[in-house]
């Protein structure tokens, strides 16, 4: 996988010139950052398309959590990361706090990431436990029957993009990372999903914007306006073509270069 040098530290894409005789990406804006600065590359598509997908129909999720398939869904996504949770998840429990007085029909999800145990989270939405179901091991499941999502900047933001589901997009970390590392960035974008539609199609809340009052006057800013999230599933669904072909597909490609370079093209199936 490429560094995002595209994103920050771009003096590394000297390196690389230097060391890399091709670089296969996963994101299709990739390919023309690397040519511009004199590295060969080819974009083979992104492995995870074609393997998100919920494991289970609505109706079977919404019956095993005690949902009610009437009312709006909501999903919860804070990040995978101890630092992450840490800083994430109290914002979305506090925009909970003000959802259930604003718009109190609306249901809310937590799906756990693997590398995330309840103890972690427990004590962080302490506040709302009654209001957030917790969800293990059926993340593709909640995220994609979802109405909504509120997700931590990352891989998340494109797993939502391939199940098709509207997402704001948020993230905080702590005042000092970020006063040291915001004046190496040069992308003005950060959601994956924004930089592969090549806009802001996902609403972003960052640091000082990521707020509870912040992240609920979006969501009541999504729910109320139905064309609004329908919008965002067509501009999804266009993210998705942008990804190319499916897993296995990305995978022979990427080894179909290899086998160029190497100059074995005749033992390929």
């Amino acid at each position: 996988m490429s560094p995002q040098v595209w994103a920050w530290r771009e003096y590394r894409v000297r390196q690389i010139r230097r060391d890399v005789d091709r670089m296969l990406v996963i994101f299709p804006f990739e390919e023309a950052f690397y040519r511009k600065h004199g590295v060969e590359a080819v974009f083979v598509g992104h492995p995870l398309v074609g393997d998100v997908e919920p494991a289970h129909t609505r109706e079977e999720f919404f019956a095993a959590h005690g949902l009610d398939p009437s009312r709006e869904l909501v999903a919860l996504l804070p990040g995978s990361r101890r630092k992450e949770i840490a800083y994430n998840l109290p914002v979305l429990a506090g925009a909970v706090e003000i959802l259930k007085r604003e718009r109190p029909g609306i249901q809310f999800v937590l799906p756990l990431a693997l590398t995330v145990s309840r103890e972690q989270v427990d004590p962080l939405i302490e506040r709302v436990a009654g209001d957030v179901r917790i969800v293990e091991r059926d993340t593709y499941s909640a995220v994609g029957h979802a109405d909504l999502a509120i997700v931590a900047s990352g891989t998340a933001t494109l797993e939502t993009a391939l199940l098709g589901t509207p997402q704001i997009v948020v993230y905080k970390v702590s005042e000092v990372n970020y006063r040291l590392y915001m004046p190496l960035i040069k992308v003005d974008t950060f959601g994956m999903v924004n930089l592969i539609a090549g806009e802001r199609i996902a609403p972003e809340l960052f640091q000082h914007d990521c707020t509870p009052e912040r992240v609920a006057a979006e969501v009541v800013g999504f729910l109320d306006a139905p064309e609004r999230l329908a919008t965002m599933r067509t501009e999804l669904a266009r993210v998705r073509d942008l990804l190319g072909e499916s897993g296995p597909d990305a995978s022979r490609r990427a080894a179909k270069e290899v086998l160029e370079l190497t100059g074995l093209q005749d033992f390929q199936d």
